[in-house]
């Protein structure tokens, strides 16, 4: 399921009353539903509450994304197949899961209510190889699906595997020789 916010009513006190009844405290106005909507993002860290199961997870994070409560655990099973977490860690507390499988509930945050925009910063920052390997596979399924996905990395491999256009950010005053010396 996509994300959907209810319409807006004019009253202002119906804007209040909505906002009051978010589960966090939510930086963008009620105006900036429709991008938060179709946003994700995955941060460097992975910010998951340890006390949480992953299919607690990804249910809040729907109902956050404005998912109906009816269609929540349909959203939130489809994302944990889509990173490879159904099965026994879809149950799991965070706590208990690996560092790479706590990296997945990150990116499946990331992709509830299939968003149009993913932003992943350092997607696979400290992962073994291997991990590493099917997280790119993940990301690059969510691309060919018609995403934009936009990643920093520190990484020229990844950039490389995973990017049809890159971007260096550098002190130099000119970024074409780091380009040139990394392609």
């Amino acid at each position: 399921p996509r994300c959907r916010f209810p319409a807006a009513r004019d009253s202002s006190h119906h804007r209040c009353a909505a906002l009051a009844r978010a589960p966090l405290p939510l930086i963008f106005s009620y105006k900036s539903e429709k991008y938060l909507c179709g946003t994700g993002v995955c941060p460097q860290f992975d910010t998951v509450w340890h006390d949480l199961t992953v299919q607690q997870h990804l249910e809040f994070y729907s109902r956050v994304k404005g998912i109906e409560s009816s269609a929540a655990h349909i959203a939130a099973r489809s994302v944990a197949m889509k990173v490879g977490l159904d099965g026994d860690p879809y149950g799991k507390l965070a706590s208990a899961l690996s560092g790479g499988m706590r990296r997945r509930l990150s990116i499946a945050i990331a992709l509830i209510g299939n968003p149009d925009i993913v932003f992943f910063d350092e997607p696979t920052t400290g992962l073994d190889p291997e991990t590493r390997r099917q997280l790119w596979d993940i990301i690059k399924r969510e691309q060919s699906d018609g995403r934009c996905v936009i990643i920093t990395t520190h990484s020229m491999e990844e950039a490389d595997a995973l990017c049809s256009r890159i971007g260096c950010a550098s002190l130099a005053l000119s970024p074409l020789p780091l380009i040139f010396s990394y392609k």
